[in-house]
């Protein structure tokens, strides 16, 4: 049909702009003016959510895929990453070693622990003039731009290839290796520096620890999903609580899972809550 062959051109013309992309930028790189790395995500397929998950928000589980490449921060975003380009700092936990202050009880450099206590809106925001300075340096084409992960983008780096539809694709001795949660703490819960514990088989730190992730979409139902499968979803609405993702320093072990959903509104603070960066082209298909 007509709109078929419609459909199959955008798809060509994508995978074509995609091996251009690839040409102009490396698969791993940083951002030097904030000191950010980032690591290529290719094209692949995984699922979504879980069959026997305790949230039923998280469940049926779909399989996904996302038929783009695209970037992702392979650190949440510190402190200083976030003060160096805004200038400010809305982090509770904003105190911690210096080059004069070594005390063994002290959490670590606060300048290397993830920015914190910011908004769904602030985050977005730290994208943007992110994307606006790297445009202008040229350090990124101007077809491309700096975002919060989609949901999809986010559970698929997080499982790292693991396609089993348990409620974890890891045990708990693996979880306890990958992520800061409440079970790590016996006095005071707070955040820790970025990248202390081990990442994920992708090279990813703290995805499911630390502080939690926020993502560019709002809330959703995984059972309103007419096809039973997802593909190169992204929401740019602006409205609505927004989805985060990951545990936390503030929640227990057993909420450190792939895909545990929770949201909050767009200008809502919470100190367990940070975010990543993703870099890819523009989006704007949606196939649901």
């Amino acid at each position: 049909s007509a709109a078929s062959d419609v459909y199959k051109r955008q798809e060509s013309n994508k995978i074509t702009e995609s091996k251009k992309t690839e040409k102009l930028l490396p698969k791993d790189f940083i951002v030097r003016s904030i000191e950010m790395p980032l690591k290529w995500v290719p094209p692949a397929r995984s699922i979504i959510g879980a069959p026997n998950a305790q949230n039923v928000d998280a469940s049926p589980p779909l399989p996904i895929e996302t038929t783009y490449g695209f970037w992702m921060g392979a650190y949440e975003v510190t402190q200083l990453q976030y003060v160096n380009l805004m200038g400010t700092n809305p982090s509770h936990f904003n105190a911690g070693r210096t080059a004069s202050d070594k005390s063994p009880d002290n959490p670590g450099d606060w300048r290397r622990r993830p920015v914190e206590s910011v908004t769904w809106r602030e985050a977005s925001a730290f994208c943007e003039k992110l994307t606006a300075e790297c445009r202008r340096s040229g350090m990124i084409p101007s077809n491309h731009r700096f975002r919060l992960p989609t949901e999809i983008e986010w559970e698929l780096v997080c499982r790292a290839g693991d396609l089993s539809m348990q409620s974890s694709n890891l045990k708990v001795e693996e979880m306890r290796t990958q992520a800061w949660t409440r079970d790590d703490f016996q006095d005071v819960e707070q955040t820790q520096e970025i990248g202390t514990k081990r990442p994920n088989a992708w090279g990813f730190y703290d995805m499911l620890g630390n502080v939690s992730e926020y993502c560019i979409n709002g809330w959703w139902y995984y059972g309103d999903i007419k096809n039973q499968s997802i593909r190169d979803w992204i929401d740019h609405s602006e409205t609505g609580d927004r989805i985060y993702r990951g545990g936390s320093f503030a929640r227990p072990l057993h909420r450190a899972n792939t895909y545990k959903r929770s949201s909050n509104a767009i200008d809502e603070r919470d100190l367990a809550q940070g975010f990543r960066v993703v870099l890819s082209e523009e989006l704007s298909l949606i196939h649901i």
